[in-house]
């Protein structure tokens, strides 16, 4: 990466079938995700985001444009996808990771592109550890998996999602750390389950369109340093000890 690298990927790379990593971040890429990434079988890191910034891209564009080719779920022994930071368009595959709990996914970040609807075919990734999809279009409800017991990260900040904080999420990702679903429209209540998150260090709710009060009990979790829920519903008041 940072080698600024101009125009689309070249197709020469498919021929490198042995390749386990291909790192094109920040640089000023054009032109679509290829299909033929699909057929990458020993690749376990693609990198095509930028963590800087934009993608420059040429000729006025960000980046990479087009969909997220559904072949890539083909990829059996990807660990790491980055697409972060490009204007990626559409809808995501239905289903993202084709062999589900075996799934070898475990970093995903698609932040910062204009994708859109329904973000549920991440939850065939059953083994992911960080999940980004902030700075999107997304909508519909919340993806969750019951599987998700290894993440840590949980990114979908800036979108439009609606509905409920799901439970399977609360209570199954056990280990997880960073929670960040402000800037979109979930409504309801903040499930109890959530103080279950016993190493959640951040949590932001802001801007949506939560009610109810909130457990005292969040004001106590143990790890938790930052949290947010401005910009909702909620009602009561907060402890003394903490306010």
């Amino acid at each position: 990466g940072n080698c600024w690298i101009e125009g689309e990927i070249p197709d020469a790379l498919s021929r490198l079938r042995n390749l386990t990593h291909i790192n094109l971040s920040n640089n000023c890429l054009n032109g679509t995700v290829p299909a033929w990434l699909g057929d990458m079988q020993q690749l376990q890191v693609l990198n095509l985001g930028s963590e800087f910034g934009y993608n420059e891209g040429t000729d006025g564009m960000i980046g990479l444009v087009g969909s997220i080719p559904a072949d890539l779920n083909r990829m059996s022994n990807l660990q790491v996808l980055i697409l972060e930071a490009n204007s990626l368009t559409g809808e995501l595959p239905e289903s993202f990771c084709s062999s589900g709990d075996a799934s070898s996914l475990l970093v995903l970040s698609l932040r910062a592109n204009y994708l859109e609807r329904d973000a549920r075919g991440v939850q065939t990734c059953g083994n992911l550890m960080q999940l980004d999809l902030s700075n999107n279009a997304f909508s519909g409800p919340l993806p969750a998996s019951v599987q998700w017991d290894k993440l840590t990260l949980y990114r979908v900040n800036d979108n439009q999602f609606s509905q409920s904080l799901p439970i399977a999420l609360v209570e199954n990702a056990v280990v997880l750390e960073h929670m960040d679903l402000a800037h979109n429209l979930l409504t309801g209540k903040l499930p109890n389950q959530i103080t279950l998150l016993g190493n959640l260090k951040v949590l932001s709710l802001a801007s949506n369109k939560f009610t109810g009060t909130i457990t005292e009990d969040v004001y106590y979790m143990p790890a938790l340093a930052t949290v947010d829920f401005s910009d909702n519903g909620f009602v009561g008041t907060i402890p003394p000890a903490i306010g």
